[in-house]
């Protein structure tokens, strides 16, 4: 059970990853660095997390902390110019696998179900879409 949460955890970190860089570069390819984080906003995801999770007021406050702290270093890696993508990518990645710990050790056992099913979804919606996306021609 523990080796599928786990699993769970790392293919939507790498969905995260592979979006983040779909999103992260710009016409044929070219990096941009306009801050693509927080697509969706950390009230809005707090909105989501509340309702499916029946989280408490204090789960609320510690997970808001969480996500804002992960958004902010997501800004930082957007903006850094001097690490390769393939690093970016791993150390989004390894930042969201961190988040989800951190997240699902607030959560009580049916939210932590409920949790690893989000996430699960999450990273089947990620999927998709990246495969939709149309990849750039080289020239």
């Amino acid at each position: 059970m523990k080796s599928v949460r786990i699993a769970t955890i790392l293919i939507c970190s790498a969905c995260i990853a592979t979006c983040f860089a779909q999103i992260n570069s710009g016409p044929q390819g070219t990096p941009h660095h306009s801050s693509p984080v927080k697509s969706r906003s950390t009230e809005a995801r707090m909105a989501e997390f509340a309702k499916k999770l029946s989280l408490t007021v204090n789960q609320k406050n510690k997970i808001t902390k969480i996500m804002n702290v992960h958004f902010e270093r997501l800004k930082i890696l957007a903006k850094n110019t001097k690490i390769s993508d393939s690093a970016r990518k791993a150390k989004i990645v390894e930042d969201r696998v961190l988040v989800n710990k951190q997240i699902r050790a607030l959560l009580n056992k049916k939210q932590q179900k409920t949790f690893d099913a989000m996430l699960a979804e999450d990273a089947k919606k990620r999927h998709a879409k990246v495969q939709t996306q149309p990849k750039a021609s080289i020239n």
